[in-house]
């Protein structure tokens, strides 16, 4: 393990999960006390350094944990030891990095692997497996609302945010490349068509072929949500990933009895889906949904010499947009908003008068007639 953070807690919890025998060999982290604590835990030993881990302790897959922005440098040392590499979201942050490591875990014959649990979450191959009911399919939507738990999006400084908003992009960004690629007919490119971003908002429209994708990303919008929705010629399916439920009518929605129907059919998928997951969640203990299988999918192809569960080309995919996507995220962090200058009424203006000028619309016309010259008079 490199990283001892949240995230590594989670690998190591859905590590006994893997049916693939397994043990944890060493841990490296650049808080000595955080990766002495960590050791304990995973009954190993802690590392003065990441070379000297991966030369001592040899392993075969490395788990990248660290904080994003930091996964290239040490995922390019591990393939060098001979180590196949799990790495957290976001896989690298450029484009020109996911080439090199994907050249070179080719060139080594070695497997990499990032973060995207959530294409392996039981809700979203649910979604994925009805999709061709669907048929053909037009849009594809990804919702991410999110609380910061440390930041007051009112009052936090504009880049901590940016950086907030960069570290949650990568979950809804892959679910809907991944659907795209699912939906969009084989090879066709997924290109940005509009962006638009804030210090706390991300919207982006992309396009697959034909097929339609729309990303949504907010720190204040609310309540807190994530889903991925597809809509088609027959219909819609949304999965509701923090319920861990699929939820729609499926069905084209024009006869009298689907317009009646419908929204009572989908009330109740919701009451008793949602029900019946958190009853799972409370048996079965809370978990990271898609982890454990995703975890347990790259060590079987790992110990059988087998492909990655995610291929090259989506990783190549996400890691493009996400850099663009990120750089106009970090453009609108920096900028600083400047409002626009009012110029001043003209002494010889002429002169307007405004009823209702305390109103609402009355105190915005003024404004606007002050800006143009004017010299207002409110009745």
């Amino acid at each position: 393990f490199l990283g001892t953070g949240h995230m590594a807690g989670l690998h190591l919890a859905a590590l006994r999960r893997v049916a693939t025998p397994h043990r944890v060999v060493g841990v490296y982290d650049l808080r000595p006390e955080a990766a002495q604590a960590f050791a304990g835990r995973a009954g190993t030993q802690a590392y003065d350094s990441l070379s000297t881990m991966l030369a001592e302790a040899r392993p075969d897959v490395v788990h990248i944990c660290t904080t994003a922005g930091t996964h290239f440098e040490p995922a390019r040392q591990a393939l060098l030891a001979g180590a196949h590499v799990y790495v957290e979201k976001p896989f690298v942050e450029t484009q020109v990095e996911a080439d090199a490591l994907v050249a070179l875990a080719r060139q080594r014959g070695l497997l990499i692997c990032a973060g995207h649990q959530l294409v392996r979450d039981p809700a979203f191959g649910r979604l994925m497996g009805r999709a061709a009911e669907l048929q053909p399919v037009t849009v594809v939507d990804s919702y991410f609302a999110f609380r910061p738990p440390r930041l007051d999006p009112e009052r936090a400084s504009r880049r901590a945010l940016g950086e907030q908003l960069l570290d949650i992009l990568p979950h809804p960004l892959y679910t809907l490349v991944a659907a795209l690629e699912r939906c969009a007919p084989p090879q066709a490119p997924v290109e940005i068509l509009h962006t638009s971003a804030t210090p706390t908002a991300l919207h982006a429209l992309l396009r697959a072929g034909e097929v339609m994708g729309r990303l949504s990303v907010s720190l204040r919008a609310r309540p807190v949500a994530s889903t991925l929705t597809v809509t088609g010629a027959g219909g819609t399916l949304t999965t509701d990933f923090v319920r861990a439920i699929v939820v729609g009518a499926a069905n084209e929605g024009t006869s009298p009895i689907e317009k009646i129907a419908n929204p009572f059919l989908e009330a109740a998928q919701l009451a008793w889906r949602s029900a019946t997951s958190l009853a799972k969640r409370l048996v079965r203990g809370a978990d990271y949904p898609g982890l454990a299988e995703l975890l347990g999918d790259f060590y079987a192809g790992v110990a059988a010499g087998d492909c990655s569960p995610l291929s090259v080309d989506h990783l190549r995919r996400v890691t493009a947009i996400y850099e663009q996507l990120a750089a106009n995220v970090r453009n609108a962090a920096e900028a600083v908003a400047v409002a626009p200058a009012v110029a001043a009424a003209s002494p010889t203006g002429p002169v307007a008068v405004v009823t209702g000028a305390a109103g609402f619309f009355g105190r915005a016309i003024s404004r606007e007639l002050a800006r143009r010259g004017f010299r207002v008079r409110g009745v």
